[in-house]
């Protein structure tokens, strides 16, 4: 793994520029014991969270990333249409919502051409980024990023620089980096934010991190982050502004993940945005 750190903000004085992201998914598209021919048995709730989502950032006057999964695109085009007509970026979460080190090499590129393709169809407009499900682009599935270098992606945001049960890569770096180089095309990782207490990786940038710490925390370490000349990258799904989501039955460790203090979210999304200046990620890496 290179270990090359991406200097640019710190030479170009926008240290204080971080990014704000949201991986574009309906409730069930993440349980991963409902299968992906079983999600037209759910009910949508997709629309009604992300509009809210758009509302808040439109508050706060605030651009972000979103990584649409191709089937949503396909499903709601008009959804992902408005999503762009807003100023926000488009960028693809893949197809389904697999996990890369469970796929082949040749069902990943699959995946990600047939997502690459729909959201630009849809778009008129290149897709940039890219990030895997659940973080799953790990040691075990390093072979994506040659995939995705290959099929004409410039950034990725997939591999979380600590360790869980489901993903992570704990000694990779915390800042955006450039992964990979061929022939003069850079494949840069942006991964999500992390700071580093007494030696101790802390995720803090999102998702459950972000429902459970409390927001002084999280301000705090974006502060940090910026303070070291760096961006800092923040995360959210449209489910987690759903305090009424269906509630199926789920091993703990999972209904924790799912359901854990979904009625916080909107309040400490609020409150980052009114302290911090976010950007796509596209704008931040001048891409």
């Amino acid at each position: 793994m290179s270990e090359n750190k991406w200097v640019y903000y710190k030479n170009n004085g926008i240290a204080n520029r971080s990014a704000i992201t949201v991986d574009l998914e309906d409730w069930y598209h993440s349980i991963e014991s409902i299968p992906v021919q079983d999600w037209d048995k759910y009910e949508s709730r997709l629309e009604e969270n992300t509009y809210r989502i758009l509302e808040i950032l439109n508050q706060y006057e605030v651009k972000a990333t979103f990584f649409v999964l191709g089937y949503v695109a396909e499903k709601f085009p008009a959804l992902v249409k408005t999503i762009q007509l807003l100023g926000h970026e488009i960028a693809t979460h893949g197809y389904f919502h697999r996990l890369i080190y469970r796929l082949t090499p040749e069902a990943f590129r699959e995946d990600l051409k047939r997502s690459i393709k729909v959201i630009e169809d849809l778009t008129q407009q290149r897709v940039l980024g890219y990030r895997a499900p659940y973080w799953t682009i790990t040691k075990e599935s390093y072979w994506a990023l040659e995939v995705l270098q290959e099929e004409g992606i410039r950034y990725d945001s997939s591999i979380y620089p600590i360790k869980t049960y489901l993903y992570g890569i704990p000694d990779s770096p915390k800042y955006p980096y450039i992964i990979k180089e061929n022939n003069g095309n850079k494949l840069i990782e942006f991964p999500p934010s992390i700071i580093t207490i007494w030696g101790l990786r802390v995720p803090m940038g999102g998702g459950f991190y972000m429902r459970a710490l409390p927001s002084w925390f999280i301000r705090w370490g974006i502060k940090k982050i910026n303070q070291e000349g760096q961006p800092a990258l923040i995360y959210i799904h449209p489910p987690e502004f759903d305090p009424l989501k269906p509630v199926i039955k789920l091993p703990l460790k999972e209904k924790i993940l799912h359901y854990y203090n979904l009625g916080v979210i909107e309040q400490k999304l609020k409150s980052l945005l009114s302290a911090f200046s976010f950007y796509p990620l596209k704008e931040i890496l001048n891409l």
